[in-house]
């Protein structure tokens, strides 16, 4: 785990580096560290959208599925046009199982995704997914 100190190592990286960084830890499982990582680039840029996201689907990870709620209905509006943002709000809403609102939330995420973007298919599958009654 991540000292929660001020860490020299840390203060090398660029924003893109530390964003790297803590996405990899929240594909680890370490949402904690994951989270330190998001505080200190909004600590530099408190406005970053896809930050405060990423923050977000660290805190569903970790069942803090209000919390997490919070922070990407925050996180969509400073961006509403961030389409990975609907994907983790439809996410956080079916375990709360708002299947409806997550279905269009999902909708949303897809008309703000190019039918050329790999993850048009995601978002289709997780539609599909839904509809069938899985999460």
């Amino acid at each position: 785990m991540i000292s929660e100190n001020k860490n020299p190592m840390l203060d090398d990286l660029s924003p893109s580096e530390l964003i790297s960084m803590g996405v990899q830890f929240g594909k680890e499982g370490l949402y904690e560290d994951a989270m330190m990582i998001f505080d200190l680039c909004l600590a530099l840029n408190p406005w970053d959208a896809l930050v405060i996201n990423n923050k977000a689907d660290c805190l569903a990870g970790l069942g803090k599925y209000k919390e997490a709620f919070d922070e990407e209905m925050y996180a969509l509006t400073i961006n509403p046009k961030l389409a990975i943002g609907w994907c983790t709000l439809a996410e956080i809403q079916a375990k709360f199982g708002e299947r409806f609102s997550a279905r269009l939330n999902l909708e949303t995420a897809l008309r703000l995704t190019p039918q050329t973007d790999k993850s048009y298919k995601m978002i289709e599958k997780s539609i599909n997914d839904l509809d069938e009654g899985k999460e």
